[in-house]
């Protein structure tokens, strides 16, 4: 799931750079291009754009994952916690025989 996820938004977030790249370099002076300095970051830049979003869109899936496993976790050692605190149905006589698998 993450990872067709992650595909979506790495082709509309391509996408959107590229435009932004495109409509930057239209309004530029031309006398950047002159300036080899600039031109050379510019094509640095404007070559390795789809691997820097790609590792970017990776990253933040993966970030994402763990915040939401870490959440689960959470969850689940909140619930056991309260179980042993006040069992929903069992005397408290009971829970002594009762093992919580988590």
């Amino acid at each position: 799931m993450i990872n067709e996820w992650s595909k979506a938004k790495l082709i509309r977030l391509s996408g959107i750079i590229q435009r932004n790249l495109i409509e930057k370099k239209s309004k530029m002076d031309l006398i950047y291009y002159d300036d080899p300095d600039y031109y050379d970051t510019y094509v640095i830049v404007a070559n390795n754009t789809d691997q820097m979003i790609e590792k970017t869109v990776l990253i933040v899936s993966r970030l994402l994952a763990g915040i939401a496993s870490h959440q689960k976790r959470t969850q689940k050692s909140r619930f056991r916690d309260k179980l042993k605190e006040s069992p929903p149905c069992l005397p408290r006589s009971l829970m002594k025989n009762v093992s919580i698998v988590g």
